[in-house]
């Protein structure tokens, strides 16, 4: 009879450890961290009883703590002083400061074209608030378009390879149209530049002239009689040109604000990390006179 071979037993497959090593290598990080969180009280317990063992671990966490809130008392300090030189900006003057807009409708494009051309953003925003209330398809009684209440033709000088004239009803007929906020923006900030440097830096005449035209602020600043040189005696530029300013303000008022309060919370953040760090400091030097008097 021939004999049946005999099967061989099946091998038992080992059991994976790698399940078992990640939950330990979470476990020592948990433990890790709350070792050097309660570290402290570990210390302040064992110089009231100094026959109470000490780990190698503990003086480590300590250490690592104490690194920590240095680095970020260090790092503290660095962003109070850029906040503080931001903050210290808006009470320059205003017609050379720069701060960019926040919380607005067309913020991106309005801070990026107002850089670019020089101009403080707020005061471009300033001037489509009140030029437009920031309705993209907006149409004065004199045929001013847009963000920027842009003239067709101010529309076409400054941008003369656009299809778009610059005299149609709404909407946009595409990304170069008067009515885009994009390219309105861009025109209107130019425009604005130009308006600018043409008066000389005189911010005054350059918001009258956006509003009235160039012809009337000349005759005006001609008029050796006017009070207001700069803003011809119409009563709607008169009054437009101050509510530009005080747009201006409120807005520049309003980021000022939040920079102080942003100055003033990482300066007492920062004056808590410092003192803490010097507690444990002083913890770990009593520590050491009680565990090594000699």
């Amino acid at each position: 009879m021939s004999r049946k071979p005999k099967r061989s037993a099946p091998k038992r497959r080992k059991p994976t450890t790698q399940k078992k090593s990640s939950m330990g290598l979470g476990l020592r990080i948990v433990t890790g961290i709350l070792g050097v969180i309660i570290s402290p009280v570990v210390f302040a317990v064992s110089i009231f009883r100094p026959s109470m063992k000490m780990p190698k671990r503990w003086p480590i966490s300590l250490t690592v703590l104490i690194i920590i809130l240095a680095v970020y008392s260090w790092a503290g300090v660095k962003y109070v002083d850029q906040l503080s030189v931001a903050a210290l900006d808006i009470l320059g003057d205003y017609s050379s400061a720069r701060l960019e807009v926040r919380d607005m409708p067309f913020a991106e494009t309005i801070n990026f074209e107002g850089l670019r051309n020089g101009i403080d953003p707020c005061l471009v925003a300033a001037v489509i608030s009140q030029e437009s209330g920031f309705q993209t398809d907006a149409v004065s009684w004199r045929g001013a378009r847009g963000l920027m209440q842009l003239m067709p033709d101010t529309w076409q000088e400054f941008m003369p390879s656009a299809q778009c004239s610059g005299d149609h009803a709404p909407p946009a007929c595409g990304n170069m149209c008067i009515y885009n906020p994009d390219a309105n923006i861009h025109v209107g900030t130019a425009y604005l530049r130009y308006l600018i440097d043409r008066y000389d830096g005189d911010i005054i005449a350059a918001l009258a002239s956006y509003n009235a035209g160039m012809s009337a602020v000349d005759d005006a600043q001609a008029d050796l009689d006017s009070i207001q040189n700069d803003i011809p005696p119409y009563p709607e530029t008169q009054g437009h040109v101050g509510n530009v300013v005080q747009a201006w303000t409120s807005f520049r008022s309003g980021l000022a604000e939040w920079r102080v309060r942003a100055v003033e919370r990482a300066a007492r953040a920062r004056n808590v990390t410092s003192w803490i760090t010097v507690g444990l400091l002083f913890l770990f030097m009593i520590w050491a006179a009680v565990r090594y008097p000699e």
